[in-house]
């Protein structure tokens, strides 16, 4: 499973002319780990962009510029001032992966690339997921980027060697949308469902 989606914030002060105080991020040096050969997320960070024309933006209806090239990073604990037209940006980094991402299901995996979710360079990159330029995944060249990976991609080493096999989803806890029937002991069990078999 993709690890929890990370989180970019742009803040800037509205009823005050400047502000002191203390600025704090988290897991700027150890990213969330993964669990069970899941890649760990990004790391978090707070920059500010001083002096912005983010008024004169927000004005004119248009987004502002947030030229991250030229951010100030602050430490992930300090003293600082802001200013009244700094833009503080906070990154959060998301949450680890779960599992093997070459086991991920290459259907899911597209949906998170038409979502926006996950780019097409990291599809192929960390779950071997290949898709033609209709944003379709083609299903051969997936088989032969899954079988042949041994490590590639991130370069991390977390990848093992698998086959290109049909993917079962296992069965999972019971959601609110499916139907349960009452058991002998008046729990709902699981419905055990399994996906079709891909490709």
């Amino acid at each position: 499973m993709r690890g929890g989606m990370g989180m970019t914030e742009a803040t800037v002060l509205w009823s005050t002319g400047q502000m002191r105080g203390i600025a704090q991020s988290h897991r700027e040096r150890i990213p969330p780990r993964g669990f069970a050969g899941g890649f760990p997320a990004g790391t978090g960070r707070v920059a500010v962009l001083r002096h912005s024309d983010v008024r004169r933006a927000l004005a004119d209806g248009r987004f502002p510029d947030l030229d991250l090239a030229a951010a100030e990073m602050l430490p992930s604990i300090c003293a600082t001032v802001l200013e009244r037209d700094d833009i503080v940006l906070s990154f959060g980094g998301g949450g680890g992966g779960l599992g093997d991402p070459l086991r991920r299901d290459p259907n899911v995996v597209g949906c998170d690339v038409r979502d926006a979710r996950v780019s097409a360079g990291a599809a192929e990159a960390i779950y071997g997921v290949c898709l033609r330029d209709d944003g379709d995944i083609d299903a051969q060249a997936t088989c032969e980027a899954r079988a042949a990976s041994d490590g590639g991609g991130l370069g991390t080493g977390l990848r093992r060697r698998v086959r290109c096999r049909p993917l079962i989803r296992p069965a999972t806890r019971q959601s609110p949308s499916r139907s349960i029937t009452p058991g002998a002991t008046g729990r709902a069990p699981l419905a055990d469902k399994a996906s079709e078999p891909w490709p």
